[in-house]
């Protein structure tokens, strides 16, 4: 079966659906960040510690696998779901006035 090649979408047409997908991520993140609230308050309850490397660790090998299956550099996954991770972390545990930062990168197993 011949699959028949349409002319190629305009350059602008082709940015807007880059676009579109951008305001997609930017929108999950912002789904995802709604559920970290809601988790950090069942810790908080629950007395849970907020860093919990094995999950981490378990999120990042999770993203690679499916990265790895729809054809997305381990790299680019790994720098996405680190700044999700990341953004997770600062948001159940605002940094002290004075306390000292953690860099984005490092994680709670320290990988």
């Amino acid at each position: 079966m011949k699959v028949r090649q349409s002319a190629p979408l305009p350059l602008a047409m082709l940015r807007a659906l880059v676009d579109a997908l951008d305001d997609g991520l930017i929108t999950l993140l912002a789904a995802r960040r709604m559920l970290v609230g809601a988790i950090a308050v069942v810790k908080a309850e629950a007395h849970i510690a907020t860093c919990d490397p094995a999950r981490e660790c378990y999120v990042h090998n999770r993203a690679l696998r499916l990265a790895r299956r729809l054809g997305v550099p381990a790299t680019t996954a790994r720098a996405v779901i680190e700044a999700a991770i990341a953004d997770a972390r600062g948001q159940q545990n605002p940094p002290l006035a004075a306390g000292p930062e953690r860099p984005a990168s490092q994680t709670c197993c320290d990988r």
